[in-house]
């Protein structure tokens, strides 16, 4: 693996896996996606870092904390976000971890707001739960081991 570039993170789009203050760990170096991975891409005049998610229809975009999907071309991609920096502590998982990259995608997926129903915001905020749940235990194991 070649160099990472540290890029810093503003937002909450991609809460709770990163966190105002972190520095995004980049790869700018042509690689195949999967769902799960989360990729830089510019929209307009600012540069993005979204999960992708797959749906029936194709490959979308979306940020974790996030209520839209975007429609995704690779063409678009910049790099893919390869680990990042918290508090002088580093955390690299590279392109690896695709069962869990999987589940993330799939609960980033199920807080797509498609309507306002009770059943549909439920389940938002239930994915927002297991979401903040995973990244707890995801650098609590890399902070211990």
């Amino acid at each position: 693996m070649s160099a990472l570039a540290r890029l810093p993170f503003s937002g909450y789009s991609m809460w709770p896996f990163f966190q105002e203050g972190d520095e995004l760990l980049v790869s700018f170096e042509k690689a195949t996606v999967e769902t799960g991975d989360i990729v830089i891409v510019k929209d307009e005049q600012q540069w993005i870092s979204h999960r992708i998610v797959t749906l029936k229809n194709g490959l979308f975009l979306k940020g974790d904390f996030s209520t839209n999907l975007e429609p995704f071309n690779q063409n678009q991609m910049w790099g893919m976000v390869q680990g990042l920096k918290r508090k002088h502590k580093s955390y690299v998982w590279g392109q690896r971890g695709q069962p869990l990259k999987s589940l993330l995608a799939r609960l980033s997926t199920m807080g797509h707001l498609s309507n306002q129903s009770f059943l549909t915001r439920l389940k938002r905020w239930i994915s927002l739960i297991v979401l903040f749940l995973l990244s707890r235990a995801f650098f609590w194991l890399k902070s211990n081991l």
